[in-house]
């Protein structure tokens, strides 16, 4: 999949197996891993939930990964274990749990979640990223991206907007078409390479140092040249430093 599109790919292994997914992530060059319930404890339908945040972070570091942790703030199909502020939990989940970034869902798959909700998220975090996971389509998708920093979509592209139908292409892109106008960088255009990108690395080179003056060329009008430059190929070695005697003093 990674070899095919030109957005971030991530992975999200059911119901809770973040290292399971961080190990994918680390494997395959994945560039996130949502996990559901990251810190805390839930009741779902699978019965209590264990946030795993310690381990998944450490076998992060452990394997060297880059790879992103998306968490959920009280996943869909779940309830906190005992009752806690919904702002308290996202501020553990970023601060204790180490996550890079948010995501906010409604009570089930294609519920809506409360946008207020994402609100108080971001405003209490402003820096931190905040999407909304369920209950997304493409007459509201303004509405949620005027909160939220994105969002993850799934019943709104099926068939008749049923979750286990097949996705419908038509459905897929009418969403696109709205999403993209509102976010034109989520996919950027295509470039072709110049040819002179795709060139081998040449010997290094030398610029010798110009005759020093000040402000623009008298005769030209052309700004003064850089002092010094230097191009060198990344197999060849750092210059040496400079003779401490060539150290300009203050």
């Amino acid at each position: 999949v990674k070899k095919l599109v030109r957005i971030p790919v991530g992975v999200n292994v059911l119901r809770n197996d973040a290292v399971g997914g961080v190990a994918i992530a680390a494997a395959t060059g994945a560039g996130f891993v949502r996990v559901n319930v990251h810190t805390g404890a839930v009741v779902a339908d699978q019965g209590v939930i264990m946030g795993r945040a310690y381990e998944s972070i450490r076998l992060r570091e452990t394997l060297r990964s880059r790879t992103l942790l998306f968490s959920d703030i009280r996943v869909k199909h779940a309830r906190p274990l005992v009752a806690f502020d919904l702002l308290d939990e996202a501020f553990d989940a970023v601060k204790r749990g180490k996550s890079d970034a948010l995501i906010v869902t409604g009570a089930a798959t294609g519920r809506s979640a409360d946008l207020a909700d994402v609100r108080a998220i971001k405003e209490r975090m402003p820096h931190v990223p905040v999407m909304v996971g369920s209950g997304v389509s493409p007459e509201d998708v303004e509405a949620v991206l005027e909160i939220a920093d994105g969002c993850i979509v799934g019943t709104a592209i099926k068939e008749r907007g049923e979750i286990h139908r097949p996705v419908d292409p038509e459905r897929v892109r009418r969403f696109t078409e709205v999403a993209e106008r509102l976010s034109p960088r989520i996919v950027p255009p295509r470039r072709e390479r110049p040819a002179y990108e795709m060139e081998a690395p040449q010997e290094p080179m030398a610029v010798s140092r110009p005759q020093e003056n000040s402000g623009n060329d008298s005769t030209t009008g052309e700004p003064e040249p850089l002092r010094e430059a230097a191009v060198r190929s990344p197999r060849s070695p750092a210059p040496p430093p400079a003779p401490i005697e060539d150290v300009p003093q203050p």
